[in-house]
């Protein structure tokens, strides 16, 4: 609940990437690019739930927990 992990990752274009709120959590979290907010939101995910977003665009595209969480924050980069 403190944390993205891993807080950066780099993929090739196509990959599409699994976001998990795991068990041990409370509360629902999701994952939404801020610089640019209609570029992905996953979520809300319930404990124990997933999402996932396929990267199609390479880019670097940074994003937050937008349920309650801006401070934890992920890059991704696409290339």
């Amino acid at each position: 609940e403190t944390a993205m992990a891993p807080p950066i990752m780099t993929v090739p274009v196509g990959t599409t990437v699994t976001f998990v709120n795991p068990t041990g959590n409370v509360m629902d979290h999701c994952a939404e690019s801020f610089f640019d907010p209609a570029s992905f939101k996953i979520g809300p995910i319930a404990p124990g739930s997933s999402g996932e977003y396929k990267f199609v665009r390479p880019g670097d595209y940074f994003y937050n927990d937008c349920a309650g969480f801006p401070w934890n924050t992920g890059e991704i980069i696409v290339g």
